[in-house]
């Protein structure tokens, strides 16, 4: 039986250069009279979300067909990975692919495999932020660090056994900093909110994520987990 391919996205934000170049794949195979689905596990507002959305802006006026958004929460991925799979592989389908998705392979929440999925374009190598209230003392991050030592700190996550947690446990185990408190929601908004309100200690977040409040100093990142300091906020301590 010949093997089917899925064509997948492995992004955060999109490069629109490498995209484009990947387009002839899906214009040789989609059917002009539907839709292609751009298929996410990210609830609204979520950086995968706002990436799809922007895929989605360009590749329209390239394909000249129409391209839907199709949100498939749950599972960290797994439940939008099983959707996909369940589509025939005709070119009229991507799916927005992240590390998330990984852990949710590694941890055997899905049976796709790596094999089953074409890559089609990389967008961005996205470093989690870890985003906190301007007013705590916790925005420099040595005190952020400290504070750590004696005490654990509430990270608000979207999901469990996700990027997101995984990042927040490694970061304190290499530290040998206290063990985080994972408090989960099921996407972005509910993370600042909470922030804002400080029901919990910091946000773990990427900067599409929290670049409005960050830019109207609601929100503040301590720390980048990157080997370099990002451009846009390039005072921050990376880890």
């Amino acid at each position: 039986m010949k093997k089917s391919f899925k064509l997948f996205l492995a992004a955060a934000f999109l490069v629109t250069e490498f995209f484009v170049i990947a387009l002839p794949m899906l214009t040789t195979s989609a059917r002009a009279d539907g839709a292609i689905q751009a298929i996410t596990h990210a609830g609204f507002g979520g950086g995968t979300d706002v990436t799809t959305r922007m895929m989605l802006l360009r590749a329209r006026r390239v394909l000249k067909q129409d391209m839907q958004l199709v949100n498939k929460k749950g599972g960290g991925g797994a439940v939008s990975m099983d959707y996909m799979m369940s589509l025939p592989a005709d070119g009229q389908h991507t799916l927005t692919w992240t590390t998330g998705h990984a852990v949710s392979m590694a941890l055997g929440k899905t049976k796709v495999k790596i094999s089953d999925m074409q890559p089609l374009a990389r967008g961005t190598d996205d470093p989690q932020l870890f985003v906190v209230n301007c007013k705590a003392d916790i925005k420099d991050a040595k005190k952020f660090i400290s504070t750590q030592k004696s005490k654990s700190l509430k990270y608000g996550t979207t999901h469990v056994g996700g990027i997101d947690d995984v990042s927040a446990i490694a970061f304190t185990k290499k530290g040998g900093l206290k063990d985080p408190t994972i408090v989960a929601y099921k996407g972005v908004a509910p993370i600042k909110t909470n922030l804002i309100k400080g029901d919990i200690d910091v946000g773990v977040l990427n900067l599409g994520e929290a670049l409005t409040e960050i830019n109207d100093g609601t929100l503040c990142v301590s720390v980048v987990l990157a080997n370099n300091r990002m451009a846009k906020n390039w005072r921050l301590s990376n880890s």
